[in-house]
């Protein structure tokens, strides 16, 4: 069912910031490649450049025997250039780490894409960045990637990794590049264009609703997710006048297979059903003199807990999922019915892209995405009108079809 409860926002005394996440649920490291200006900064799964630069990449991971990371880059299965992340960010945290590519691409660029795949993996051993990055290899000299290439000892000694390899990041390399490609080979919108035709540029509507997604907390009690969920599906739209815009509406979904009732608060409620839907809206703000203002950014009015400053931290009840902006409601009678919200269980902080596809779903008149298959809901989609069940059989239970702007 949708909707979001409504309370006092109310700030935990717990530091979300520095508490330990020892429920977060990641099995490899994720990694993820930064992108747009300084006002709409994000990051994502592929990236295109004309001319070679230096990119700085973003890595997480949950295992606590990780001190370092080892990052490699590969064209056409050959390692080309592999080093040092340097020291690891403590679990359930990011850090960042910079990769100049300008030292082993060819020029001038190519007219056909040339595509790299980035990765990083965990390492027992502190590792300096500074001592150890290596260059293994140029694109037209490969060098195979097996344990007898030539490397640094302490970057290739396996006995040190304890995680696998990431996802990889794919970087696109051309003269001409209009589109950027992820490892599936799917088009990712290109930061420029308005393909939902609101005004708002597809780079900017994805950015604002990445730095602003919510960082959701779970109780232990909840047995209705699975690995992966919750989903998050967006909408964004300019408030006001979109060609010079200072408020900017973003509604999110939150996405379960099912909705599996009220739990041991009250268990008389039941209530359980496929699909299961949850609304959460937030208005953020642009603080800027004037339009071409280099120095502008967004921020969010947010009375309640946040997460790396710029993510509501939303608690969700057992079962159904509902959410909250504190655990304050945990075990309250609210009509006869009362949820299971301590904030003890999983911590989960999901993406809003898949295999380099942002979860947007455009507008009513020029929808970015409908078919809700590939994020695992088969038969679902966000623009039918039909009740979200999940991918599952209709159970004529207590789901909704989605609201949009």
């Amino acid at each position: 069912m949708t909707g979001v409860s409504q309370q006092p926002a109310k700030s935990s005394s717990r530091n979300i910031l520095t508490a330990a996440n020892d429920n977060l649920v990641v099995i490899i490291p994720h990694l993820v490649v930064q992108t747009g200006t300084k006002e709409f900064e994000s990051y994502a799964t592929a990236l295109g450049f004309a001319s070679p630069e230096k990119l700085t990449f973003q890595w997480s991971h949950s295992n606590p025997e990780v001190k370092s990371g080892q990052w490699e880059v590969t064209h056409d299965n050959f390692v080309v250039m592999k080093g040092s992340a340097g020291a690891a960010p403590p679990p359930g945290q990011v850090k960042n780490f910079d990769i100049d590519f300008r030292g082993f691409v060819n020029l001038p660029a190519p007219g056909d894409p040339v595509r790299y795949r980035v990765r990083v993996r965990g390492m027992k051993a502190l590792i300096p960045e500074s001592e150890t990055s290596i260059r293994a290899a140029r694109v037209d000299e490969p060098v195979a990637a097996t344990a007898s290439s030539p490397a640094a000892a302490t970057v290739d000694d396996e006995s040190l990794f304890v995680t696998p390899l990431s996802n990889a990041v794919v970087i696109t390399y051309a003269s001409q590049v209009d589109s950027v490609f992820t490892e599936e080979g799917l088009e990712l919108p290109w930061p420029e264009r308005d393909d939902d035709h609101d005004g708002f540029k597809n780079g900017e509507e994805d950015a604002l609703a990445a730095q602003f997604r919510p960082y959701f907390i779970f109780d232990a009690e909840e047995s209705d997710r699975r690995q992966g969920e919750p989903v998050v599906i967006y909408q964004v739209q300019c408030v006001g006048r979109a060609e010079w815009c200072t408020t900017a509406h973003i509604r999110y979904y939150f996405l379960f297979r099912e909705d599996g009732g009220w739990q041991s608060c009250s268990p008389w409620c039941n209530n359980a059903h496929n699909g299961d839907n949850q609304a959460f809206d937030i208005d953020v703000l642009r603080h800027a003199a004037e339009p071409d203002d280099p120095y502008t950014y967004w921020y969010m009015v947010w009375g309640a807990d946040r997460f790396q400053y710029t993510h509501p931290i939303l608690y969700l009840a057992a079962g159904k999922h509902h959410n909250y902006l504190s655990t304050s409601w945990n075990h309250v009678d609210d009509g006869g019915c009362c949820d299971d919200v301590a904030g003890d269980g999983d911590q989960i902080f999901p993406d809003v892209v898949t295999d380099g596809r942002y979860h947007n779903v455009g507008e009513r008149n020029a929808p970015l995405i409908d078919d809700l298959g590939f994020l695992g809901y088969p038969g679902e989609c966000a623009w039918c009108g039909k009740a979200f069940r999940g991918g599952l059989e209709d159970d004529e239970g207590d789901s909704e079809p989605f609201e949009w702007f």
